[in-house]
């Protein structure tokens, strides 16, 4: 029997603003630089559509629901699944989620996420939602969880008891007016401590902006930890086992 083929996981990183365009034009680059590096799957940052920093009544729902719908195409087109945070609406009440959402390599939207805990002033801008997404690519069961997420370790526990292998961690923990810090450290080292704790990959992407306090990074259960270069644009390739 032909051996299992490992899950390639490219995760993007690049400065997220409030400009869909923009941010577009990095979204687009890298899924085809993803694609030719022959990733299953590319994991954007939090909000890397829409933008963290835009405030509600700037959104043009109009605009994020096309740039999904080309989102969906070129996922298509490249044969590659996108893991990809933007707004979403809320039928129940005025405040959007902010939300990841997973398209697959066949051009459909497997599932949407939504943060489950929010950050002090985020509860002015968002609503939160208590909820789990799971899907499996490639063999390999994932989860999704979103930056302040990463401080509930019962959230990780409860997705390795659902059978999760991999957690896409999607930050923006960027634009800091502070220099480098404690904070930084501790970033790097929750990372890897949620990983080895709960025996799981997980893929954490972030913003490149100035100053980023965490550099996208790829967390193995075994302690070992792969970064990309401090607010640096680009794609770094990483590998999940299948079969385990």
């Amino acid at each position: 029997m032909p051996e299992n083929k490992n899950l390639k996981i490219a995760l993007s990183q690049f400065p997220v603003s409030s400009d869909i365009h923009q941010n577009m034009n990095y979204i687009y680059r890298h899924i085809v630089s993803a694609s030719r590096g022959q990733a299953d799957v590319i994991h954007f940052p939090e909000l890397a559509l829409s933008g963290y920093e835009t405030e509600v009544d700037q959104i043009d729902w109009g605009l994020v629901d096309q740039c999904v719908s080309e989102l969906k195409s070129l996922a298509k087109a490249q044969s590659i699944s996108i893991v990809i945070g933007l707004h979403q609406l809320n039928a129940n009440y005025p405040l959007p989620f902010n939300a990841t959402c997973l398209i697959t390599s066949e051009g459909e939207i497997a599932g949407i996420y939504c943060k489950t805990n929010l950050y002090k002033k985020e509860k002015e801008r968002f609503s939160a939602k208590e909820n789990f997404l799971l899907y499996d690519l490639c063999g390999v069961r994932c989860g999704f969880l979103i930056c302040y997420d990463s401080h509930f370790p019962a959230l990780f526990e409860k997705y390795r008891e659902m059978g999760a292998v991999l957690m896409f961690l999607s930050y923006y923990n960027a634009r800091s007016t502070r220099p480098k810090n404690n904070l930084d450290e501790v970033m790097r080292s929750q990372l890897i401590t949620r990983a080895y704790d709960h025996h799981l990959y997980i893929s954490g992407s972030n913003s490149s902006s100035h100053y980023s306090r965490m550099l996208s990074s790829y967390a193995c259960p075994d302690g070992t930890i792969f970064q990309m270069r401090r607010h640096v644009p680009g794609v770094m390739i990483c590998e999940c086992p299948t079969g385990r």
